[in-house]
């Protein structure tokens, strides 16, 4: 327990704004950091919601850098295999987390461990974050949906059969719910009187297009022989038209708008990456693409260049 306290002690001191205090936590964990137990208490710390956001911030770094130093077998001073096994444990015990900043931290670290140990090492995982997204706990969905966001962009890359045996199955499990969940978001954003409401909209929205998008590229044989896949194109050819109707529609201030844009350009480049994957399976949407280009650049471009011309004369 002493050393335990010594390591928390450190990482309070690391945190300090005063940078003798700060050094001293410092070059504390770096004596620690190869040493045996170190990134099971770190993942204690993290777990540990009565500390300062801070501390439990900071453990969750220590463990990344640990994972890019020490975790593969081999390494020197590699982790041992029971200590990561804890460590992978604790993760998915706090995936629902509050604070935004330390949920960012966990997703990042999720994503670094499961690109090298999903699925051989951790197989847990991917259930776990199917079951997850689908939760009644929409902060439990957030977290889960943006940390699948991360693991699926990493497994979609992957090119060895067993690998993409796996994406293949995840995507037959998970797409049609993922399909829902994104377009019950994107006619929220637009029906939402809220802000606030809006942009956690745009914010799911967002996360589902990317999974969805790499789902579509990368988990069928053949995307237009799937209805779900099918049914994913169709509607972004109708809402993509929607959303620079509601671009058009914003004032130039309104805080949705980098929102907005965002979700608008992720269909587009789907639609692109579809295309480029997919030539022979993209050939029957070749003239609704060149419609909704020439919409893109002739309405929308045209309207917020003269939108912005119009902005910047008024000032005076």
């Amino acid at each position: 327990m002493t050393a335990e306290r010594n390591i928390v002690e450190a990482l309070v001191f690391a945190c300090s704004q005063d940078p003798e205090v700060l050094k001293v936590g410092e070059n504390y964990l770096k004596e620690c950091e190869t040493q045996p137990g170190f990134y099971t208490t770190l993942a204690k710390v993290l777990a540990d919601r009565s500390l300062d956001v801070p501390v439990r911030w900071m453990a969750i770094t220590y463990i990344k850098n640990g994972v890019d130093r020490y975790w593969r077998p081999g390494a020197p001073h590699a982790i041992d295999e029971d200590e990561k096994a804890f460590v992978r444990r604790t993760l998915l015990g706090n995936v629902e987390e509050r604070v935004q900043q330390v949920s960012a931290q966990l997703v990042a670290l999720i994503s670094r461990i499961a690109r090298t140990d999903c699925p051989d090492k951790w197989p847990e995982l991917l259930p776990f974050l199917a079951q997850s997204v689908c939760s009644t706990s929409l902060l439990m969905q957030q977290c889960s949906l943006s940390c699948l966001k991360d693991v699926v962009k990493a497994l979609a890359a992957r090119r060895l059969a067993n690998y993409r045996a796996v994406f293949f199955e995840l995507t037959g499990q998970l797409f049609a719910y993922l399909l829902q969940l994104w377009t019950h978001h994107l006619q929220n954003s637009i029906s939402q009187s809220s802000t606030e409401a809006v942009l956690e909209s745009l914010k799911m929205a967002s996360d589902s297009q990317k999974i969805l998008q790499q789902m579509a590229v990368h988990g069928f044989p053949r995307f237009n022989a799937s209805p779900e896949a099918v049914t994913f194109v169709e509607q972004l050819f109708q809402r993509i038209p929607a959303f620079i109707q509601l671009r058009k529609q914003l004032s130039e201030n309104h805080p949705a708008i980098p929102l907005v844009e965002k979700v608008n350009a992720l269909m587009m480049k789907a639609l692109q990456e579809l295309q480029s994957h997919h030539p022979i399976g993209y050939v029957t949407y070749i003239t609704p693409t060149l419609e909704l280009l020439f919409l893109h650049v002739f309405t929308y471009a045209t309207a917020i260049a003269s939108q912005n011309l119009y902005s910047q004369n008024s000032v005076p």
